[in-house]
């Protein structure tokens, strides 16, 4: 049986609502990193695919040892959590009871109530703060806030929706756990501005509350696998199965979905190895970035050689309601490949025949797809800091990302498989063909229209002198913000990163192709200008000077 028979068989056995239980069933675990929860998760993800009849593997990697470049994470379970107004009014502001985002994750425990303060910088919490309102999410204002005596922190995000209630990780080491004394909460930017507008006008706000939680070491972490196909070169599709309880579409909509349609390929193990053209096809669920990045690593060190990889993130969109775009997120130019162009030739194949693909986002009934330079955020980073061309589909931006707003009727069941499927269509047909001169024209085509012409002439520039790199896996790494703060000592370079990282959203993919760059024997002066390339965007010399100098801190010697 070819390839595209098997695939309109899973197609045509595929239920609908069958996707939609399994949605409900994995979004039940409150699957915070570091987490019972998401081992529990992990656990149910095994036990599916067993039950479907996969072979499954599972690699154990722990949070007390990370990959290079991320930082160690306490282990932490919540109970319960809730903050109330007192004065001037009555009401609850967030529930666990309601969302599963209303205690911020690795909160400590607490009861609390005090007076309401509101500070977005470290220098301007008051020195009697008793509850401090802040959208600043780092440590540093955290430990600030305690310090001066905060009982606890209520969270907002100045980007969510109205009234969602977000999804705020703290991610602190072990080290930091015993300093962590104040519990943290989250609060709509609703109920932020009401807030803040009271305070305007000299009013008292008041509010109590608690949190239930515990700490314990750092756990394990599991990977888990179902492959087809036998050989030591492989092609991998991912997902990333962490985040809070009861949101879905980030990212139990590729999780899920993978984890279905593995379900419907079990029969189908045979065909699909006799297809396969010297290299396997594995299924890879992780907790994102922890997980990911440890497994590449390993495999590479096992002289297992990969081909590339695809990440399904956000792929299940209502793209009415979330008013996101499909994104076919590329990996830098550097890595282009083969693979590359024949997974976007799929997609657009797809997305395009009965599906009505357009770049507009103002026509409604239509599939919105778009091809992207590289961005940072997501599993495929895993591969790429390897040197490894991959490929994020990715629905972005999405208005209710990282809030309990997130939910089921959020999710198109066939939207997530019609991806998925696809997905696996490239990944099962891939071959070493001439399909990379066709679309490097395509693509070069396309930005000649969308870059300015002087950032244009430097890609065009990095599509013609393409490098060749010899990666060095010791130096490769994902390079968290956290981490890198908490590795600079120096308090004014570390002020200087910090106003870095809060004013530029490039600046985790801007290490990312800095570091991936530096492996091709690179004078200062040539990275500088290919980093601009990449980024597509207009760097001034200050941000190209910090993000070359937190590499250099990152990676211990000197670039050039």
């Amino acid at each position: 049986m070819s390839v595209s028979s098997m695939l309109k068989e899973v197609k045509s056995a595929a239920r609908p609502y069958e996707l939609v239980e399994l949605v409900v069933r994995l979004s039940s675990y409150h699957r915070i990193q570091g987490s019972r929860e998401l081992l529990d998760a992990g656990d149910f993800i095994r036990g599916f695919l067993e039950g479907a009849g996969n072979e499954v593997s599972v690699e154990v990697f722990s949070y007390a040892n990370p990959p290079k470049w991320l930082s160690p994470l306490v282990g932490w379970d919540l109970i319960d959590g809730e903050v109330r107004v007192t004065h001037p009014e009555r009401g609850v502001l967030s529930s666990v009871k309601k969302a599963s985002t209303a205690v911020a994750a690795h909160s400590p425990p607490g009861e609390f109530s005090g007076r309401v303060s509101y500070a977005e910088s470290e220098d301007l919490i008051p020195d009697d703060v008793e509850v401090l309102l802040t959208s600043n999410r780092s440590l540093d204002m955290y430990f600030e806030a305690v310090r001066k005596g905060a009982k606890a922190l209520l969270i907002y995000r100045k980007d969510a929706s109205l009234r969602g209630i977000p999804y705020v990780g703290l991610f602190p080491t072990p080290d930091e756990a015993y300093r962590m004394k104040a519990p943290v909460l989250c609060v709509s930017r609703e109920s932020a501005e009401k807030i803040k507008t009271l305070l305007s006008k000299g009013e008292r706000v008041v509010v109590e509350g608690f949190v239930r939680s515990t700490y314990s070491d750092p756990r394990e972490l599991k990977v888990v696998m179902t492959e087809f196909g036998d050989c030591d070169r492989e092609i991998h599709i991912t997902a990333h199965y962490c985040h809070p309880k009861g949101t879905v579409n980030d990212n139990v909509s590729g999780a899920a979905t993978l984890l279905y349609v593995a379900k419907l390929l079990s029969k189908h193990s045979c065909e699909i190895a006799r297809n396969l053209r010297g290299f396997r096809v594995r299924l890879v669920w992780v907790p994102e970035h922890y997980g990911s990045v440890a497994l590449v690593k390993k495999l590479l060190d096992e002289n297992v050689e990969i081909l590339g990889a695809l990440n399904l993130d956000m792929i299940g969109e209502k793209q009415a309601l979330t008013k996101s775009v499909l994104n076919f997120i590329r990996p830098p130019v550097l890595l282009l490949s083969g693979f590359e162009a024949h997974a976007f030739k799929n997609f657009f194949t797809s997305l395009g025949s009965g599906w009505g693909l357009t770049t507009s986002i103002t026509r409604k009934h239509q599939f919105r797809f778009e091809l992207k330079s590289y961005e940072a955020g997501s599993d495929h980073d895993a591969y790429v800091v390897f040197g490894i061309p991959a490929v994020s589909l990715t629905n972005w931006p999405d208005k209710f990302y990282h809030t309990n707003l997130d939910s089921i009727n959020k999710f198109s069941p066939s939207n997530a498989l019609r991806i998925t499927i696809t997905a696996l269509r490239a990944a099962l047909t891939f071959e070493f063909n001439n399909q990379l001169k066709h679309y490097a024209s395509f693509v070069r085509e396309s930005e000649y229209f969308s870059l300015p012409k002087p950032i244009y002439r430097v890609r065009k520039d990095l599509y013609e002198q393409r490098r060749i790199c010899r990666f060095a896996r010791e130096l490769a790494g994902y390079p968290s913000p956290q981490y890198l703060l908490r590795k600079v000592k120096d308090v004014e370079v570390r002020k200087e990163i910090k106003r870095f990282l809060s004013k530029a959203s490039w600046a985790v993919t801007a290490y990312v192709i800095a570091n991936t760059y530096s492996f091709c024997g690179l004078s200062v002066n040539d990275l500088r200008k290919s980093l601009v390339g990449e980024l597509g965007i207009k760097v001034c010399e200050r941000e190209l000077d910090i993000v070359l100098k937190s590499l250099e801190l990152l990676r211990e010697i000197p670039l050039g």
